[in-house]
């Protein structure tokens, strides 16, 4: 029989959760994990569909997405809680600009979490609300029966005693920093947790002043969370960063409300302290990645030069920008010479060194910050040059074209050289809104391919029909060839 009744215990103890996310596969993955903890799931693709569940269904806990179609997840909770049994709600949220903690609790949720979030913080959040749950049971069990005993008994001393006594075991165990503070800044009670981030273990603190014990950045100003309570807001908020001085910033949610005496008289505040490092670490190391990932997305992965799409951005925005101060803009396609022969012959690692060398040397021959090396595919490479005429492209095309062979990477199956080369188009137009920056390419491109029909290892500057191209073509100077 005891395996029964232990099987009875478990499933007595077990939740019932609803899942609402209107994507399907987050739906699968939480319904899977959290059944695998010993819990009931039911799950929803919107919040009407919860709506329709939640009356046939005995649920204890929801964890609703906020970004759904038709209804977000805030007026589903508010709507739920209106109508129903009144659950625990975990709200999911990957827009933390957007939905505040604040407004997210003060809505009615029970806790929240940021995306992306480990499955195991779901649970360790899951299993807190069970416990604040059995807690918050026992305690209004213990109260009944308190009260049962009190009504026979008569003994109004005892139910003081006990329910003081759980208050005084919630209040000290309670993970948050607690204190209660007078009028005159005295502390009155201040639990174990704040006492041991104001390194006071279990000294006496009654009758000090709190700015003493546990001074913070808002202390002595118009922000003294005290002074605003007694100026007469009855609810105050902030985050707040409190350093040891032998130990690492902490952050903190304040939240402080006003307590009255049995008169009605405004007393003074109670105020809580919330441990957020986790969270600031967390959002701090999200942010990073975010940047880290953005940056690695406009990047190639072999050349570490900017990739296509990227590319394709900065055309855009310098014809934009150099329309509008009619100025000139020019453009080299590089491509290596007999490549494909290259990797046939060496190898593709051999290859992949020396795309990479070749896209170092261009880069390193862009001085200005505002040119841009980007890697166009393949073994082909496109450089930007903002506010540079034809003569100036041509003139870093043969820089670069130099460079390159100074660096002699032997290439034996080249037919224009021991080493890699690289043959350059140069085209060059004062952008226009006339003007499609695709023809700014085409133009490079052609000129490209007119370098190679001649030989290879040159520079062609393209002259092209481009319309634009007559105000910078009258310079009399330029080393190479232009093709007609």
């Amino acid at each position: 029989m005891e395996p029964r009744r232990m099987e009875s215990r478990l499933k007595t103890e077990s939740e019932h959760i609803l899942i609402v996310d209107n994507d399907e596969t987050t739906r699968g993955v939480l319904k899977d994990f959290l059944e695998a903890n010993g819990d009931f799931c039911y799950v929803a693709s919107n919040a009407y569909e919860a709506l329709s569940a939640l009356p046939e269904n005995p649920i204890t806990l929801v964890i609703s997405d906020i970004k759904m179609p038709g209804m977000d997840g805030i007026e589903f909770m508010k709507e739920a809680k209106q109508s129903f049994s009144n659950p625990d709600f975990i709200i999911i949220t990957g827009y933390a600009s957007e939905y505040s903690y604040t407004n997210i609790i003060n809505a009615g949720a029970t806790d929240y979490l940021t995306k992306p979030f480990k499955l195991e913080e779901l649970k360790a959040r899951i299993e807190r609300i069970k416990r604040e749950r059995r807690l918050l049971n026992e305690l209004k069990k213990g109260n009944a029966a308190l009260e049962s005993a009190i009504e026979k008994a008569n003994l109004m001393s005892i139910k003081a005693e006990t329910a003081n006594l759980e208050l005084d075991q919630i209040f000290d165990r309670s993970t948050s920093g607690i204190w209660v503070i007078d009028s005159q800044f005295e502390i009155l009670r201040m639990n174990r947790t704040l006492s041991n981030f104001a390194g006071k273990g279990g000294g006496k603190v009654r009758g000090l002043k709190c700015y003493d014990v546990f001074p913070i950045s808002l202390c002595g100003g118009p922000g003294c969370p005290l002074t605003r309570i007694m100026n007469g807001n009855d609810f105050f908020e902030c985050d707040i960063e409190k350093k040891d001085e032998q130990g690492p910033r902490i952050s903190f949610l304040l939240t402080a409300t006003s307590f009255f005496g049995l008169d009605g008289e405004l007393m003074g505040m109670v105020a809580e302290f919330k441990d957020i490092t986790s969270r600031r670490q967390a959002e701090a190391d999200l942010e990073k990645a975010n940047r880290e990932l953005q940056r690695l997305s406009v990047l190639d992965d072999l050349t570490q030069v900017a990739n296509r799409r990227r590319f394709d951005e900065t055309l855009n925005q310098e014809w934009q920008r150099l329309s509008r101060d009619r100025a000139p803009l020019s453009l080299i396609f590089c491509d290596i010479d007999y490549f494909k022969l290259y990797n046939d012959t060496y190898g593709h690692q051999a290859g992949d060194d020396c795309l990479r060398a070749v896209a170092n040397t261009i880069r390193a021959n862009c001085k200005r910050p505002c040119d841009f090396v980007a890697r166009y595919g393949g073994e082909e490479f496109i450089v930007i040059l903002p506010n540079t005429a034809a003569e100036g492209a041509v003139h870093l095309a043969e820089d670069i074209r130099e460079e390159i062979e100074r660096l002699r990477i032997p290439h034996m199956r080249s037919q224009v050289s021991r080493y890699i080369t690289l043959s350059l188009g140069v085209s060059c137009v004062f952008p226009s809104v006339h003007i499609a920056p695709e023809s700014l390419i085409g133009a490079a491109d052609n000129a490209l391919y007119d370098a190679k029909k001649q030989g290879r290892n040159r520079t062609v500057l393209k002259t092209g029909d481009m319309e634009g191209l007559t105000e910078i073509l009258s310079i009399s100077d330029i080393r190479l060839r232009i093709s007609a």
